[in-house]
């Protein structure tokens, strides 16, 4: 859906550019300018949220499935090992707001996805932007909030994280 919008609402020459691949990092971290790198360590991560990719974008179609032209048998091995519960180091991401790019484990990602998990193991470095846009601002203003309630007393439920919508996380505040 998101590449649908892309294509509708961007002029003809964009349109002749490939977009059946998952977004490109160094695109995105074009845009942010100055960046803060934070290291959150390892995190389990929502694979829905995985967009895009550091190195290997083009390699990817926008589902995260590998193209044609890449190895099967890599990719064969890594969901036979998954399927089979073998242990798979953590894949690693950069985040870019409540997005995040594949840096080291693209296929681990696209195994993942096809075998129908919902997440992913994953070292985390959120690079911060400095620039003074208001969507960094509503970001940092909620992060503040998820991360130091205001009002003593009250909590975030964990399930806030499986919401689509900023609007249905406040929903989901109670009472300690």
């Amino acid at each position: 859906m998101k590449h649908f919008f892309k294509y509708l609402f961007s002029s003809g020459s964009d349109r002749q550019k490939d977009v059946n691949h998952v977004d490109s990092f160094h695109e995105q971290q074009a845009q942010e300018e100055d960046v803060q790198f934070i290291d959150h360590g390892v995190q389990t991560i929502s694979l829905e949220r995985i967009i895009g990719s550091v190195g290997k974008y083009a390699d990817f179609d926008s589902q995260f499935r590998p193209k044609k032209h890449l190895s099967t048998q890599r990719f064969t091995d890594i969901k036979q090992a998954m399927r089979q519960g073998r242990a798979i180091p953590p894949v690693r991401l950069y985040q870019i707001r409540e997005q995040y790019y594949v840096l080291d484990g693209n296929h681990r990602v696209a195994a993942a996805k096809e075998l129908g998990w919902t997440e992913i193991k994953a070292k985390v470095v959120e690079l911060l932007s400095a620039r003074n846009t208001m969507e960094n601002l509503l970001y940092l203003e909620k992060k503040t909030f998820l991360e130091k309630p205001a009002c003593p007393g009250i909590s975030i439920s964990p399930r806030w994280e499986n919401t689509n919508t900023w609007s249905s996380r406040f929903r989901r505040i109670r009472s300690t």
